[in-house]
């Protein structure tokens, strides 16, 4: 696989592991910055899911070798710090890291797509929450999960199909229980 470079000191993906290896061990995100310290966690998960997949037949060799290049290499970008005076004379000035650029390998159940997916969909009900509460003032909100019992193999699309069927009911525009809440999200997320 060949990528092309658009600047000299940008890194390709994917790197040589062993050199990697070689030229920073262990090296944790948490060491340059601690309030990144989950990042660590979930690619700490992130491994032993790569290990998981290791075993498998070629297809999951394959999930494998991608959840093992997923946030390997991330760039990150350091933004000025604000000067202390300009804000609050009593507040320390820091930098800020911002990721700027990283590969990422979207395998299902890789732990860090799985935490950033979510970190994206929290931001998309937080964008859309207060068009949310001005198209719906009176509106209380409810934690549902819904749950089935298992079903046999051989009813799954059937019951599938119900599931789909009952879902876009309840997040129909002007349906009896969502009443388009999830249209909101998706409308704001745009």
């Amino acid at each position: 696989m060949s990528i092309a470079l658009r600047a000299p000191d940008l890194l390709t993906l994917p790197r040589d592991r062993e050199k990697v290896k070689q030229d920073q061990p262990d090296e944790y995100l948490s060491d340059a910055s601690p309030r990144h310290k989950p990042w660590d966690v979930h690619r700490g998960e992130a491994d032993e899911v790569q290990q998981a997949y290791a075993g498998g037949t070629n297809r999951h060799q394959r999930y494998a070798v991608r959840v093992e290049q997923c946030s390997q290499v991330l760039e990150f970008a350091r933004d000025l710090p604000k000067q202390a005076s300009q804000q609050n004379p009593t507040q320390s000035s820091r930098q800020k890291l911002t990721l700027k650029n990283a590969w990422f390998c979207r395998v299902r159940h890789c732990p860090v797509c799985q935490w950033r997916r979510s970190l994206m969909w929290q931001a998309k009900v937080y964008r859309a929450l207060p068009s949310l509460l001005r198209d719906y003032p009176d509106t209380r909100f409810l934690f549902m999960t819904l749950t089935i019992r298992n079903c046999p193999v051989s009813e799954l699309r059937q019951t599938l199909d119900q599931m789909r069927h009952i879902f876009a009911e309840i997040c129909a525009d002007g349906g009896s229980i969502g009443q388009g809440i999830f249209y909101h999200i998706m409308k704001q997320a745009r």
